[in-house]
């Protein structure tokens, strides 16, 4: 495929490297569609982590034509951090470093830039004013969920401390604020799922709004039996350091401790998370594991029974799905979160709209080990077209190209 621009620069304060998280592999695969559309790419990023994993040291395969610029957090004033109408997230990467550095970028003269998701939003004033300039320049707002509803439930959830419901109100109404802004200039909006998608056209009315569907570009396990072998474990994968994520976990655990213990059930849960909030674990659910970051997933899934999603918090496309899928792990899901995915209830999946049910089903499964090898094989076998990037590569050039001013060519 002939490239399509000559230079595309990716604002993307999340790296792509390690690719352990949804919003890492999410980037990392933009990052290669648009390696294929463009002559060359400059990417925007922080550094990766001093401390990865041996078995992440990697370039996460970029090709040649895909060069990164590093960019650091700050510690904001508390001027910028109490009277900036941009989320509290996005404000920390709006140092006057990071935008000299990205106004040397925008003097390359850019064809196409794509700003990744709500922490890239501290770039959109300094991007619109080149697109003013320069107005062939096509730009791209590559959206995650819908950071909308995502941060009015998380909103709704806090009910700690009269100071931080009134810090999440606020943070909910500049999210509201800077997505409809950034959403409704973009020249395309990008969405990682088909609800977030029309979400986006009902309260913003972008001028092109494109599904990108996620591909899977782990290592998978081609074949696995699940047998009396396997110890009556079950997992939870992800990043824990995200509020969302933290507040589902909180909630599922809450639910299906009690039960599973009686059980003999045990529970692992598997990535990265703040040692404040792992003793916090450990002295109300003391049987539950926590690893922590580990360097590859496929070791401790194997070990697992199910894999549970419970995720009653957020919007988005749930990567740890595609984890079990392709790990050969039976998925117990809350139903919203296997979004886009073809799996049916009852056959290649579990799925149920409350924690109360799904940590029940659980329990009433865990040890009918013919249903949930038949699952996984299922599964695996239907979600196939996850492992193939060529179908989001095509759509991503052609909202690209009905992007293109006539004056740009």
């Amino acid at each position: 495929m002939a490239p399509f621009v000559g230079r595309t620069l990716v604002v993307a304060p999340q790296s792509p490297i390690p690719p352990n998280s949804g919003g890492r592999l999410y980037v990392g695969q933009i990052i290669h569609m648009l390696a294929e559309l463009s002559d060359e790419v400059l990417v925007l990023s922080e550094p990766p982590p001093d401390d990865i994993p041996d078995g992440d040291q990697t370039d996460a395969g970029f090709p040649s034509n895909v060069s990164f610029g590093v960019q650091v957090r700050s510690l904001p004033s508390f001027a910028a951090r109490t009277f900036s109408l941009l989320p509290y997230a996005a404000v920390p990467w709006a140092s006057e470093d990071n935008q000299r550095q990205l106004a040397a970028a925008l003097e390359q003269r850019p064809d196409a830039i794509l700003l990744d998701q709500l922490l890239s939003t501290w770039a959109f004033d300094q991007v619109w004013r080149h697109k003013a300039r320069n107005p062939g320049t096509i730009v791209v707002y590559a959206t995650h969920n819908m950071e909308r509803d995502l941060h009015l439930q998380l909103f709704l959830a806090e009910r700690r401390s009269p100071k931080l419901w009134l810090k999440a109100a606020m943070d909910a109404f500049r999210v509201a604020y800077t997505h409809r802004r950034v959403a409704r200039a973009a020249d395309v909006v990008t969405s990682i799922s088909t609800s977030d998608r029309d979400r986006h056209a009902v309260l913003y009315r972008p001028r092109c709004s494109q599904l990108l569907r996620p591909v899977y570009r782990n290592p998978l396990v081609e074949r696995r039996k699940l047998d009396e072998r396997v110890p009556r474990r079950i997992c939870v994968v992800g990043t824990f350091d995200w509020p969302p994520k933290r507040l589902n976990l909180l909630a599922f655990l809450r639910e299906g401790y009690a039960a599973f213990e009686r059980r003999g059930i045990e529970i692992r849960l598997i990535g990265q998370m703040e040692p404040s909030f792992r003793a916090e674990i450990g002295r109300r659910w003391p049987q539950v594991v926590c690893t922590g970051t580990v360097p590859e997933v496929q070791s401790h899934m194997a070990g697992c029974r199910i894999g549970v999603v419970p995720e009653i918090v957020g919007s988005g496309f749930k990567w740890k799905a595609l984890d079990c899928i392709f790990n050969r792990l039976p998925v117990f899901a809350i139903s919203r979160a296997l979004v886009d995915l073809p799996l049916v209830p009852g056959e290649s999946c579990e799925s149920d709209d409350d924690l109360a049910a799904l940590c029940r089903a659980i329990v009433a499964k865990i040890d009918d080990l013919d249903y949930l090898d038949a699952m996984q094989n299922r599964a695996f076998n239907a979600c196939a077209d996850f492992l193939d990037d060529q179908e989001p590569l095509n759509a991503l050039r052609e909202v690209l190209e009905g992007a293109r001013r006539p004056d740009s060519v």
